[in-house]
């Protein structure tokens, strides 16, 4: 077993996870944000005018180019951080 399994060699608690990165850099999303993939433009299913739904939490979208921030949103800026988990 490699040490990294065994909890009495960890020095770290806490959880990790394989995944697959689906963040994509959007002029409509946070100007760090940084492309992984061009196959999806999640900017294309998002409904960043709120047309369908009414509203998203704090963190409003992290696909797409993730949010802005002030003025193009008034969500929390953050970063495109869309990934699947394998």
């Amino acid at each position: 077993m490699p040490p990294v399994l065994k909890p009495e060699s960890s020095k770290i608690d806490g959880n990790a996870f394989l995944g697959l990165s689906l963040a994509r850099k959007s002029d409509r999303g946070h100007p760090e944000s940084v492309t992984h993939q061009i196959a999806f433009d999640l900017n294309d299913v998002m409904d960043r005018s709120y047309e369908y739904m009414s509203s998203t939490n704090d963190d409003g979208f992290l696909i797409g180019g993730g949010e802005p921030g002030a003025p193009k949103s008034y969500k929390l800026p953050a970063k495109d951080s869309a990934n699947v988990e394998l």
